[in-house]
């Protein structure tokens, strides 16, 4: 390849640069990984570019920054963004922009319920927020094929987590199922006395996505319920 590159250089042709969005699959093939299907570019109502890809642990140290980057999410050990990045690529997303991890959403498939995402935590860093950028991270992670058979989506939040509760109360909204509150974790079950009460939320259950159709002869959005690729908001 450097000697093909070096001929092409001395005729006056240089060889042209991948584009960004194959750059990341590239990348992402390199590292091992199945790269997933769905979007893998997504530009911002405003003109910023961002690229979706699927984790390593070369990513771990940086999903540790955003998070402790958010100001809200509960730091966790380092070793866990390792441990999640390196064994659930299936269902978390690295959001890239000017090749700098800017955003990520951890999650994984309940053991107990196989139809049911858990999601640990979505980040999004301080200066990309108010682009839309964390409801397209959850929908891209539902059009992973590994979440094709996800009917609910859970997570828990603090109580004063009020933008986390408003992202999935907003999914819920986009796509018109419930959204309903259940008793989570009490302070009591954490050490000492400053962790307040975390609440179950669920959305769901969600509408399964059409199966053997071709897209050109699926119905108009307005008679058919859609699937959550298509629905989830970018207001956020």
């Amino acid at each position: 390849m450097q000697i093909a590159a070096r001929s092409e250089e001395r005729k006056g042709t240089v060889p042209e640069r991948p584009k960004p969005a194959e750059r990341i699959e590239a990348q992402t093939k390199a590292r091992g990984r199945r790269y997933e299907v769905g979007p893998c570019y997504w530009q911002s109502p405003d003109g910023r570019d961002y690229f979706f890809r699927a984790p390593s642990a070369a990513d771990g140290a940086a999903l540790w920054e955003l998070a402790r980057a958010s100001g809200v999410l509960e730091v966790n050990s380092p070793y866990s963004y390792l441990l999640l990045a390196e064994h659930f690529t299936d269902t978390c997303v690295v959001v890239e922009r000017d090749s700098k991890p800017v955003a990520f959403v951890c999650a994984f498939v309940s053991p107990a319920a196989r139809d049911t995402l858990f999601v640990w935590q979505v980040a999004v860093a301080p200066n990309e927020r108010g682009h839309g950028l964390a409801g397209r991270l959850l929908s891209h992670l539902l059009a992973r094929p590994a979440c094709r058979h996800i009917r609910r989506l859970e997570a828990t939040v603090a109580t004063s987590n009020a933008a986390s509760r408003a992202l999935f109360e907003s999914v819920a909204r986009e796509l018109d199922v419930p959204f309903t509150v259940y008793p989570g974790f009490g302070p009591e079950l954490f050490p000492g006395s400053a962790h307040e009460r975390e609440e179950l939320v669920r959305i769901g259950p969600l509408p399964r996505p059409a199966r053997g159709r071709s897209p050109r002869r699926a119905k108009p959005a307005t008679e058919r319920r859609r699937h959550p690729e298509e629905q989830i908001g970018e207001q956020l």
